[in-house]
């Protein structure tokens, strides 16, 4: 058993021979059996052991260097802190309200923007007193405001001046609206003449280096300009609900003085056609003068049919109108209808007249009937376009006779009217 475990430990056979191999003559020990095997298994796991110890310390080693290597590179690389911006200087020379003089202008093309009224309005509501440009004594400082058209859009022109004329600020914008233009100089005024006081900042630490200033610059002008956006925004914003607070305080006040009765007038004026009337279509003028009062109308209509020609047989006269109407009118949005009732005299006359005998006929005329028209504004402008059509029933009877041939001609008793004008509102549109 021991020979055979040797020889196939000692020598091994390759191509007929003994070869050494792993065995007695490699190793450093001698014996067989089991005391020869123990001694084999114990010296390879010393050598492992031996070897794991060493690589492991060699690692610990490496690890302990790399991070001090790393760290160090670390707190070289790391960026400087950004520094804190630098408190904005204060104005020195701010005026005080009660103590600057406005001069508030609109120039030409300028009519529906807000005057001055209104202008120290939107600043006392926005500074939350009293008018601040009512003069309390000398005045310290003055402050031009002035609104020019500029096509396609409106100019807001601000400066402001120490008494003894030098100038503080001078500003120009240019708006897109007339509102928008004057919500401009409140906000200039807010920001320049009348600003509010500024918050105490907390104390800061030391200066930051003058590298990490000179690369944060670019960005802390950005901010601020963004800041600027947002506050003129804001400004904007506060500016357009004060306005409408004003306005509706403004409407308020005119309602209340003018009372429940709504009242507003009209002006209107323009040509119209006859139907039915004479053989062929005629023409005429009118005019007229409306009361309003919320949804009813009343008014007062002048109107003439011009000589139109009317033909009998062979013959031909001229017949003309002219006549006052009495038109109450019910409104509803755009559209209105009336009753049209009316006085007048109508005129029959043939400068041809074949006979001896009256060549002109003179008749009274009265009028009843029905209106339906549509009337609206152009915009925002207090002039409109009048559109309307009435059928009236003339009475009396009246007729023009030619005593040698007989032939006679009767006024129909029912024509149509049709009417097209202007018509400029006076005193509100609420009405139209």
């Amino acid at each position: 058993m021991g020979n055979s475990v040797r020889r196939f430990r000692g020598t091994s056979v390759i191509g007929g021979r003994d070869t050494p191999g792993i065995g007695p003559q490699a190793m450093p020990w001698e014996g067989d059996g089991v005391s020869s095997n123990v001694a084999a298994f114990g010296w390879r796991w010393g050598v492992w052991i031996v070897g794991w110890l060493c690589f492991v310390g060699i690692a610990l080693v490496s690890e302990v260097a790399f991070a001090q290597v790393s760290g160090s590179n670390f707190a070289a690389s790391a960026p400087a802190a950004a520094p804190a911006p630098a408190p904005a200087a204060s104005g020195s020379s701010l005026p005080a309200p009660g103590f600057v003089r406005l001069t508030y202008s609109l120039g030409k093309g300028t009519a529906g923007c807000d005057g001055e009224v209104m202008f120290r309005r939107l600043v006392a509501s926005e500074t939350n007193q009293p008018d601040p440009f009512v003069l309390k004594g000398a005045p310290t400082h003055e402050l031009d405001i002035g609104i020019r058209r500029d096509p396609p859009g409106f100019r807001t022109i601000t400066e402001l001046r120490k008494a003894d004329g030098t100038v503080l600020d001078h500003h120009e914008y240019a708006e897109r609206t007339c509102a928008d233009a004057v919500d401009r100089a409140v906000i200039s005024v807010m920001l320049v003449v009348f600003p509010a006081p500024a918050q105490p900042k907390a104390a800061e630490g030391g200066a930051p280096p003058a590298a990490a200033l000179k690369e944060c610059e670019e960005c802390s002008a950005r901010v601020v300009r963004g800041q600027e956006e947002i506050r003129d925004l804001q400004e904007k914003v506060s500016l357009l609900v004060k306005r409408v607070d004003v306005l509706e305080g403004a409407s308020r006040e005119n309602r209340r003085k003018k009372g429940d009765m709504d009242l507003s007038y009209a002006l209107s004026a323009g040509a119209l056609l006859t139907a039915n009337l004479t053989s062929n279509v005629g023409p005429g003028v009118w005019v007229a003068a409306d009361l309003r009062v919320k949804v009813f109308s009343v008014g007062i209509e002048l109107r003439t049919v011009l000589p139109s020609a009317v033909f009998v047989g062979k013959h031909d006269l001229d017949y003309s109108q002219y006549l006052v109407h009495i038109t109450p009118c019910g409104r509803y949005s755009y559209f209105f209808g009336c009753v049209v009732g009316g006085a007048g005299f109508q005129v029959m006359a043939d400068t041809n007249y074949p006979s001896v005998g009256p060549n002109t006929g003179i008749f009274p005329a009265l009028q009843l009937g029905g209106r339906l028209g549509v009337e609206a504004p152009f915009g925002d402008l207090p002039v409109g376009a009048r559109l309307w059509g009435e059928v009236l029933y003339t009475n009396p009877q009246s007729s023009f006779d030619y005593v040698d041939s007989g032939q006679s001609w009767q006024r129909p008793d029912v024509s149509a009217f049709f009417g097209l004008g202007l018509v400029i509102f006076l005193g509100g549109k609420e009405a139209t």
